[in-house]
C-alpha cells in the first residue's frame, strides 16, 4: 500500500458564512507553516445565496466546495 503524506481538512457546514470564512482564512495562514501537501474541502448545505458567497471565499482560499 502506498502512503501519501499530507492532510485533508474537511468542513461540514450550513449557513455560517462569517464563521466559515474566518476559518478558511485562518487555515490558509496555517498552511503556510505546514510543509506537506494539504487541501481544504468545504461541504455546504446552505441556501443558494449563502452558497454563492462561500464559493467566492473558497476560490480565494483555494478550497474545494462540495
Amino acid at each position: 500500500m502506498e502512503y501519501i503524506e499530507g492532510i485533508s481538512i474537511i468542513i461540514p457546514t450550513e449557513g455560517r458564512i462569517v464563521l466559515v470564512s474566518e476559518l478558511l482564512y485562518a487555515l490558509v495562514e496555517a498552511q503556510k507553516n505546514f510543509h506537506l501537501p494539504s487541501e481544504i474541502i468545504l461541504i455546504d448545505s446552505s441556501q443558494e445565496e449563502d452558497k454563492s458567497i462561500l464559493a467566492e471565499v473558497c476560490k480565494k482560499c483555494d478550497a474545494r466546495l462540495i
